[in-house]
């Protein structure tokens, strides 16, 4: 039947996304490990992993008493670490 194999594929589609997301996401934190805690906890924090909530640049700035200047670096210098550390990113 056409209906059954629409949505046989459907689920199968579905699966193949949910398994390629979580292996990202296992990517990702493998990648985390590699850098250093201070990169980890700012990613983390920035990107709203610890409470899912993004939050802004000069937001996390202020959480973790830096100048948004020396935010914006560490932020610059965690991004670079941590997409050498990606093996989907080369």
């Amino acid at each position: 039947d056409l209906h059954k194999a629409i949505r046989r594929q459907r689920q199968m589609c579905i699966r193949d996304r949910v398994y390629e997301e979580r292996e990202t996401l296992r990517e990702l934190y493998e990648g985390l490990g590699q850098i250093s805690e201070r990169e980890q906890t700012y990613l983390l924090y920035r990107h709203g992993f610890t409470d899912d909530i993004g939050h802004t640049l000069i937001g996390t700035a202020i959480h973790f008493h830096l100048s948004e200047k020396r935010a914006k670096k560490l932020e610059g210098e965690a991004m670079d670490n941590l997409w050498l550390e990606l093996p989907w990113w080369f």
